[in-house]
């Protein structure tokens, strides 16, 4: 992976990988929220050539996007306090689920033959018994 031709250390990987999906949460809600913004204000001065019906479903749907940017960013800072708390809990030893070559944080997903662990600090993958 481009983390570990850069040089971070195995920790710092599962530091970046768990806080990643917040990031891009939160990233994505001001995108949405600049492309709301625009959508809602970026009408004509001069609408007597538009419908009033176009410009209310206009500012309409603008509401809807940034309604939809705050619920991201809403999910995102949830999921920063989740990941926070898993950090908090494996710095302590309290997880039971751990790596079994790297003592890493890992990730319950399901796969083609099951679920399994994928480990957040070095890639591995342990299936669950």
């Amino acid at each position: 992976m481009i983390l570990d031709l850069l040089g971070v250390s195995r920790q710092n990987q599962m530091i970046i990988r768990e806080y990643m999906p917040s990031i891009l949460f939160m990233g994505g809600a001001f995108l949405l929220q600049s492309w709301g913004e625009g959508f809602y204000n970026n009408h004509p001065p001069d609408n007597a050539y538009l419908s009033p019906l176009f410009i209310a479903a206009n500012q309409q749907i603008g509401l809807w996007i940034l309604w939809g940017s705050v619920a991201m960013l809403a999910l995102g800072v949830l999921r920063l306090f989740y990941s926070t708390y898993r950090l908090l809990k494996w710095e302590k030893g309290e997880i039971l689920e751990c790596c079994d070559f790297c003592s890493g944080l890992v990730k319950e997903k399901y796969g083609r033959y099951g679920a399994y662990h994928k480990c957040l600090a070095c890639g591995a993958t342990h299936s669950i018994r």
